[in-house]
């Protein structure tokens, strides 16, 4: 009797206080609906420093955004300490647009800004836009759109660069969908890796903590980019043309090479580092080597002069013939060009100065010749006999990346691998000097370490050889697969 008394009791208090509780979850949900639809679909987060004469057509491309402004969009724009009038004209755009959100803060640099920017952000989605870029107004009213159908987690689009002064070019934008890819489609894909020009899933970006590194520079909004890409599986990059960038003296568009590359290891190895401290790196390796080589190739030879530490960026073990064989063949290549730089660097196979190169194919009586001692552009480079003519002797000269420049001393011209082409049985020429990497060779010592050496291409990874190994006067020299054949071994003798 007792336990069925205390029982009915149980049941009348649990009764009485989900009466009184009831109110309280209709409240609760309430206020979840009202936020779930007041969130808005997109934060854009735009940091902002001596701008003045480009802002208003920043921030008129925003506000006015199909995209309603006032229920589906923030736009977060943090004055970094401007010294002109930047903070004044965000001030203006915040009073009469009730989205507009306004930071000031002393001035720390871009990454500060926009990381500042990120901490403020409560949309589903986030776009970073350059104060001093612009976007097509219907940008973040497609891109969510397909980014929200799709549950995408980036969603890239395109971008144009623009000349400060000369924007007379009319988009034509293609609002077509796009397929999903994985993060390894997107990786191989021609698609750039910027970070003005993608929406980000805010939910990846705030829970992994992703923020921009104030000690990678200029590449901290890469860093940013990949480390987002890490984390995401559902990627889709459509077609339109919606992003304006302007380009202007002294940014990373209008640096050279060298300005823009230098230090940038640095960022491969935070982001190797990233990837395998998150757990992206295991089984992705392949995927992070072709996204970090397709990144050094945009500068050229440039990375070439860094090829040591970019090797060491990615780690102990990364870098295995395993792993290579997933990746594309250029990207191969490239890291056969880079171990080739790192060793060639540290292992200089020969003095500058002024040879004769003579090949093995008649036991190195015979030399590299410039056809007719032409100081014409596009002579070949034949074998003749040795005659110490100016036609026979080259100036060879070492570069920062490891590879040599060989001048032929009768033209003062490159040789050089006719049209930087990529076929074997290419002929090789000689050229005016152009800084292309059909001028570049490595000077690779013979493994039979008989003094001979090999001369390899940087441009395609093909070796001089002596045309089918014929002795005769006037053979052709032309690019070849490697191989241990003597038509490609060739001995450098000093010329007086």
């Amino acid at each position: 009797m007792y336990k069925k008394i205390n029982k009915n009791f149980l049941h009348f208090f649990a009764l009485i206080f989900l009466t009184l509780l009831m109110p309280l979850f209709k409240i609760n949900n309430l206020n979840t609906k009202i936020y779930a639809e007041a969130r808005p679909k997109v934060s854009v987060v735009v940091p902002v420093y001596k701008v003045e004469p480009y802002l208003r057509e920043c921030m008129d491309s925003l506000v006015n955004q199909t995209l309603n402004l006032k229920k589906e969009m923030e736009i977060i724009c943090i004055d970094d300490g401007s010294p002109d009038n930047c903070g004044k004209i965000l001030d203006e755009y915040k009073q009469k647009y009730s989205n507009v959100k306004v930071i000031h803060q002393k001035n720390g640099g871009v990454q500060k800004a926009r990381n500042a920017g990120l901490d403020s952000a409560t949309g589903e989605y986030i776009a970073l836009v350059d104060s001093d870029d612009y976007v097509e107004l219907k940008t973040y009213e497609i891109a969510y759109k397909y980014a929200k159908k799709d549950n995408i987690d980036i969603l890239n689009f395109k971008a144009r660069v623009f000349q400060n002064g000369k924007d007379d070019q009319i988009n034509k934008i293609d609002f077509s969908d796009s397929k999903i890819l994985s993060k390894e489609e997107y990786i191989n894909s021609e698609n750039k890796f910027w970070v003005w020009d993608n929406l980000f899933k805010n939910e990846i970006i705030q829970k992994n903590k992703i923020r921009f590194i104030s000690g990678i520079k200029p590449a901290d909004d890469t860093c940013f980019t990949y480390m987002a890409l890490g984390r995401a599986n559902r990627i889709k990059s459509i077609p339109a043309t919606f992003y304006n960038y302007r380009k202007m003296p002294g940014t990373l568009s209008c640096m050279t090479g060298e300005d823009a590359y230098r230090n940038s290891y640095k960022m491969f190895k935070y982001i190797c580092d990233d990837w395998r401290k998150n757990g992206n790196f295991k089984n992705n390796e392949h995927n992070l080597i072709t996204l970090i080589i397709r990144w050094s190739q945009m500068f050229g030879s440039t990375h070439l002069k860094y090829a040591q530490e970019i090797l060491d960026s990615f780690g102990t073990g990364t870098l295995s013939t395993v792993n290579l064989r997933k990746c594309p063949e250029y990207i191969q290549n490239e890291i056969k060009k880079l171990k080739f730089s790192a060793y060639c660097s540290k292992n200089p196979p020969l003095k500058d100065g002024i040879y004769y190169i003579s090949s093995a194919v008649n036991k190195y009586k015979s030399c590299l010749d410039i056809c007719g001692a032409s100081k014409e552009d596009g002579a070949n480079l034949n074998l003749w006999q040795k005659n110490e003519t100016q036609a026979q002797k080259f100036e060879i000269k070492m570069q920062k990346g490891g590879y040599y420049t060989i001048k032929a001393l009768c033209s003062d011209k490159m040789l050089d691998v006719k049209d930087a082409s990529q076929k074997i049985g290419t002929n090789i020429q000689q050229y005016k000097n152009n800084g292309n990497q059909a001028q570049y060779w490595y000077i690779i010592p013979d493994f039979r370490h008989d003094g001979s050496f090999k001369i390899i291409s940087v441009c395609n990874l093909l070796a001089m050889d002596v045309e089918n190994a014929k002795n005769k006067n006037g053979t052709n020299i032309r690019c070849w697969e490697i191989n241990n054949s003597k038509a490609q071994k060739f001995k450098f003798e000093k010329a007086a």
